[in-house]
């Protein structure tokens, strides 16, 4: 094998390292905002967060869903 080839391949196996060591660094911080109101709904609690929104909705007794957006709305998904 090549000297060039060599080189290659280790160079793409420390990009790929780099990479991954990255996205594990961005993952492992923790992701902190403030509440700074909320609100009892029907079906759960929506709070106004200092960082956006977030929704707590209570559909079963083992189900709960959780959303949270940055920005203050959620997206209106069209159904199919």
């Amino acid at each position: 094998m090549s000297i060039q080839k060599q080189a290659t391949k280790i160079s793409a196996k420390l990009t790929s390292g780099l990479l991954l060591m990255l996205i594990f660094i961005a993952l492992s911080q923790p992701a902190t905002a403030s509440v700074k109101s909320y609100k009892k709904d029907a079906d759960g609690v929506s709070f106004l967060l200092n960082k956006g929104i977030m929704k707590i909705k209570i559909c079963r007794d083992d189900i709960v869903e959780v959303k949270f957006a940055f920005i203050n709305s959620f997206p209106v998904k069209r159904r199919l």
